[in-house]
C-alpha cells in the first residue's frame, strides 16, 4: 500500500506534503516501511528519503523548504503484515 501526494505552487511545498503524508499516518499500524520526498525548485532536485515513521522523514528534512516556484511530490509505502 503506498500513499503518493504532490504539489505545484509558489508556496512552502516540503512543509505542505509532510502536512498531506501525515493524513496517511491511521495506514502506518500495517507496518511502515519507508517515506520520501522530492522536490524541484530554483536549487534544483532534493529528494530526502527515510526508512520508518513519517517522523523520521520530518527529522532527515530538519528546516529545509525549498525556494521559489516548485513541483514536488511526496510517498510512503507499507508493507503489508
Amino acid at each position: 500500500m503506498c500513499g503518493i501526494v504532490g504539489y505545484i505552487g509558489t508556496q512552502p511545498a516540503i512543509a505542505r506534503l509532510l502536512h498531506g503524508l501525515r493524513g496517511l499516518r491511521e495506514l502506518e499500524y500495517r507496518g511502515d516501511d519507508s517515506a520520501g520526498v522530492a522536490g524541484l525548485g530554483s536549487e534544483g532536485l532534493r529528494c530526502f528519503k527515510a526508512v520508518g515513521k513519517l517522523k523520521n522523514l520530518a527529522a532527515k528534512l530538519g528546516d529545509y523548504e525549498s525556494s521559489g516556484p516548485v513541483a514536488a511530490i511526496g510517498h510512503t509505502r507499507w508493507e503489508f503484515q
